[in-house]
């Protein structure tokens, strides 16, 4: 679910390079190698259209001076999405670094900002339009293919305001997504075992990957704070709580923030699923956390979205690590290696 507006993106979700890195930062600030040539032509140039390049100079200086290096980029992200799960919302994508910096200096200068007050700020960028239109995103995925019909019909009922109808659904669905993943062909839920082997998945090379701390924190929010094991009087108000909400615990969950909740939640763990190629081997593709990824060379392995089942042709999921199979509707038919 991409968040409106959408100028640029603070943590890439399938591994793609950001606009700010290093190649894109150089070719900003390095000198001119053909200023001659530029001067000259400039040269050529009426004077009225010499006035317009001078405000459209002043315009882009403007908008350069707005990016980010990378070190700024890294403690933005990190402010922000322990913000966000301070807050109990899941680490959105696709947030405009304009916003992100707009939101921290409010904090900063309003340290004791009130959940109520961050959620009135993330539900004012959600777009009723975007998540119509992401369901069809979803319905790319071969993990999310038949998981389809119920989706589509909790998407319904949040956009006609039945939140009570439109949480407990999407909540079972991302469980169940995230035991697809897995591969785990028995289980049904999110048991300690198949939590920590979605983990480990989910947070595998992260020291190397651009999305390393989005990947760490949605484990930091899902993983344990929405599948936490609470008592009613335990959990605080507004909170996103998987147990509470589908064993009755909770009736006072059916707000519009807590549908946003469980909506960004799915989409950003749909976004986040990738399953490794290692160089050498075109037979099979892994699970990030795969003992043979591990054991892979540097610079050997290569992460692929779920959503490209092209990439896979011809490979077959490993029954070593339980990697899904992704070329069939049922991604718990695994096949044997």
């Amino acid at each position: 679910m991409r968040i409106d507006p959408l100028p640029h993106a603070i943590a890439p979700s399938t591994g793609a390079t950001p606009l700010y890195n290093h190649r894109m930062q150089d070719g900003l600030w390095k000198p001119p190698d053909y200023g001659r040539q530029i001067a000259e032509a400039v040269s050529r140039v009426p004077q009225n259209a010499l006035r317009l390049l001078d405000q459209l100079t002043r315009d882009v200086t403007a908008i350069v001076a707005q990016i980010p290096d990378l070190d700024e980029l890294d403690e933005l992200e990190k402010r922000f999405l322990d913000l966000m799960i301070l807050h109990d919302w899941p680490p959105p994508l696709g947030v405009s670094i304009a916003d992100v910096r707009s939101l921290l200096r409010h904090y900063g200068r309003n340290p004791q900002m009130t959940t109520a007050e961050v959620d009135e700020w993330v539900m004012s960028l959600c777009s009723e339009d975007a998540l119509r239109s992401v369901v069809d995103d979803w319905g790319s995925s071969p993990l999310c293919r038949r998981r389809m019909p119920p989706l589509k019909a909790a998407v319904e009922a949040h956009l006609n305001k039945q939140y009570f109808c439109s949480i407990p659904v999407i909540l079972a669905q991302t469980e169940g997504l995230v035991c697809d993943y897995v591969g785990d062909e028995t289980a049904r839920n999110l048991t300690h075992a198949v939590r920590k082997k979605a983990e480990k998945s989910l947070a595998v090379g992260a020291e190397k990957r651009v999305n390393a701390y989005n990947r760490r924190a949605l484990c930091r929010y899902y993983l344990e704070a929405v599948m936490a094991s609470l008592a009613p009087d335990e959990a605080l108000p507004g909170s996103l709580r998987r147990n509470l909400i589908l064993h009755g615990g909770d009736c006072t969950y059916g707000t519009p923030a807590m549908s946003w909740k469980a909506l960004m939640l799915f989409d950003t763990i749909v976004e986040s699923l990738e399953v490794a190629l290692i160089e050498g081997d075109d037979a099979f593709y892994h699970l990030p956390a795969c003992s043979r990824c591990r054991a892979a060379s540097n610079g050997a392995v290569a992460y692929v979205h779920i959503s490209s089942p092209d990439e896979l042709v011809d490979r077959t999921p490993c029954r070593l690590c339980g990697a899904p199979d992704l070329h069939v509707g049922d991604p718990l038919t695994n096949a044997a290696e």
